[in-house]
């Protein structure tokens, strides 16, 4: 197991040291806010789907930059589980990027359906 506190905007590739026997697994270890980048130009976001943990807290997705305006707030109920928002037909658009800010505390994992 290796662990790091480094904050990634991307990650190419995970490569193993040494022979596996094992799936290799990668994911998110710690309680601090993650922002980050959907898409640097104008896009649509469609969709998104992932789990929740038992903590209460808000996806918030923000246009321009990640101090940008709010245009999608999905909030979190503090329950484990689906995250999986109506969202309409043509999505919620970013003209000028969409840029994403939660808490890893709040969720175990979120793909998001975007244009791009």
């Amino acid at each position: 197991t290796v662990n790091s506190a480094n904050k990634y905007l991307t990650v190419t590739s995970i490569v193993s040291d040494g022979s596996i026997v094992t799936d290799i697994q990668a994911g998110i270890l710690g309680t601090g806010a993650l922002t980050g980048t959907v898409f640097a130009g104008r896009t649509r976001i469609r969709g998104m789907t992932g789990t929740s943990k038992a903590s209460a807290g808000n996806v918030v997705f923000k246009n321009t930059s990640i101090t940008g305006t709010s245009l999608l707030t999905i909030p979190l109920t503090g329950a484990v589980g689906n995250i999986d928002p109506l969202i309409p037909e043509n999505g919620v658009l970013f003209d000028a990027g969409a840029y994403i800010n939660l808490t890893a505390a709040d969720i175990t994992g979120l793909t998001v359906f975007y244009d791009g």
